[in-house]
């Protein structure tokens, strides 16, 4: 069966810049672009269906190729504390929640730097919001929680204790103890029901596609339990997972497990990014450091023996430096390197040398108001270096790293464009040199991500590329106001060259 698309603007490629005002699609793949005439041609020949959307434009599909699909899912069920401004009102949204539900209280998105006290919330003050249900909440950057009393002494490992992720004093939940807590909270028939609602959502942001990280035995069930139409997804394992996984002695690409992904440091947020230098703010410390070295290199080797990739979080300075080391005495080239947040000229070039794919997240400039006190006007200049990643990196791609930030790739491109400057943001003043244009963000958000997915075939709309494309009313690349791109509404979503989402109305 051929699927005939036709459009005044149908964008074939970002780089080099290619239009078409039609497309036919067959076995899921585009076949053609080109002269509509031809296309009506062939729908009406062989049988089939045409889509003439008139003066609408059809771009590529999105890509976000590093997002939490659970912890995602679980916002469904969650207290968004995004926007609160006190410990108090954390409180108040968290007993009114409580109020309506039963089973644990969680609440998640809550910056200590955006509250008045400016300091963290602990147990003390969710005990009084319950002192009979599991209360947890979680900051904004996902690598530090609070949990009450209650969920302290009944639900939490003593092996957390004993590895000093988990402060009983103050019921602070460090790292990737955070997400062994969450994982108790949900039972897998119940994560399989908010997958389905969230991949919906997913589709109605223009997403095609996506990688899983973090992803664990029970996330993995889920998803392959239901088969109803949602962005394709290659998924990475955490470590534990990942362990399991290769003593089933499955090849790469079973159920979509493509490989692992690997905690090496922390946050900025909540200052267990390692860094080389101590914190501007807190001259006490210069963050953690998650895993060492040599299980780092074992985690990666047996991973690349067993021809899977790996994906390892570097969002400090010294954590970059330990992975590129790790990369370059193991051999390890064209592999993953999640965030780079703060880059140093000289890391620039191992970066070119290693033929590193990264994945970051321009979303983070809008959201680290904080950073020039963080880490100080030395250090703003290696702070979310787009522009120089994409020219020193074998592949650059965009994502959300929801539910850390918005899953919306508008976001991630405008943030990419402007780099907080309507904001007016310090961070714009001292990095304005890194700033990128909408065509060559949107590339990064499509084909740019694609690669670091080490995925050939998708990301445009070449003949021989899967038909993943979205509908839009305006043309992203006439904007000349980046504030422009949130006004644009995506109408229809198509994977793999079906119809996966459409708005209402349409």
């Amino acid at each position: 069966m051929f699927t005939g698309v036709v459009a005044d603007n149908i964008v074939l490629s970002y780089k080099p810049l290619v239009y078409a005002r039609s497309i036919l699609i067959h076995d899921g793949r585009v076949v053609y672009a080109g002269d509509p005439g031809f296309v009506e041609k062939v729908v009406n020949l062989f049988g089939g269906d045409l889509y003439d959307y008139g003066s609408k434009t059809i771009i590529p599909g999105f890509i976000d190729p590093h997002i939490h699909i659970d912890g995602l899912a679980l916002e469904e069920k969650i207290v968004d504390l995004r926007n609160t401004g006190s410990i108090k009102e954390i409180k108040e949204l968290l007993k009114k929640y409580a109020e309506k539900t039963m089973g644990w209280i969680i609440g998640r998105g809550w910056d200590q730097e955006k509250l008045v006290e400016k300091r963290y919330p602990t147990r003390r003050d969710l005990d009084e919001v319950s002192s009979t249900r599991p209360v947890y909440i979680i900051r904004v950057c996902g690598h530090l929680a609070v949990a009450n009393t209650l969920l302290l002494e009944k639900y939490i490992d003593r092996e957390l204790f004993n590895r000093k992720l988990v402060d009983p004093v103050n019921g602070l939940v460090y790292e990737d103890a955070v997400h062994k807590i969450l994982d108790k909270s949900l039972a897998l028939q119940e994560l399989e029901k908010l997958l389905k609602k969230i991949m919906e959502k997913i589709l109605s942001m223009g997403i095609t596609g996506l990688g899983w990280v973090s992803a664990n035995l029970q996330g993995l069930l889920a998803i392959n339990r239901f088969t109803e139409r949602k962005p394709w997804t290659r998924i990475y394992l955490e470590p534990n997972t990942f362990s399991q996984w290769l003593e089933l002695g499955l090849p790469p690409g079973t159920l979509g497990v493509d490989g692992v992904k690997i905690l090496l440091d922390g946050s900025l947020g909540a200052r267990t990014a390692l860094l080389t230098k101590p914190y501007k703010d807190k001259p006490d410390t210069v963050g953690t450091l998650n895993i060492d070295p040599e299980k780092l290199e074992k985690i990666i080797v047996d991973a690349r023996n067993n021809r899977y990739h790996v994906a390892v979080h570097a969002i400090g300075d010294k954590a970059l430096d330990i992975l590129l080391k790790t990369y370059h005495e193991t051999g390890c080239h064209g592999e993953r390197i999640e965030h780079a947040s703060l880059v140093r000229n000289d890391q620039l070039e191992k970066i070119r040398e290693l033929e590193t794919h990264i994945v970051t997240q321009p979303g983070f400039i809008l959201s680290d108001t904080w950073i020039m006190e963080r880490i100080g006007l030395e250090r703003i200049k290696w702070a979310y270096r787009i522009k120089s990643l994409a020219k020193h990196s074998k592949a650059l791609g965009f994502s959300s790293d929801a539910p850390v930030e918005p899953v919306n790739p508008w976001r991630n491109i405008y943030a990419a464009v402007s780099r907080g400057e309507y904001e007016e943001l310090e961070i714009s003043r001292y990095t304005i040199e890194e700033k990128i244009g909408i065509k060559e963000a949107l590339y990064h958000h499509t084909r740019g991500s694609a690669k670091t997915l080490y995925i050939e075939d998708r990301g445009c709309l070449e003949p021989g590329y899967w038909a993943d494309f979205i509908v839009v009313d305006r043309n992203p690349l006439e904007i000349m106001d980046p504030r422009e791109l949130y006004k644009i509404s995506i109408l229809e979503t198509w994977v793999n060259g079906e119809k996966a989402w459409s708005r209402q109305g349409i």
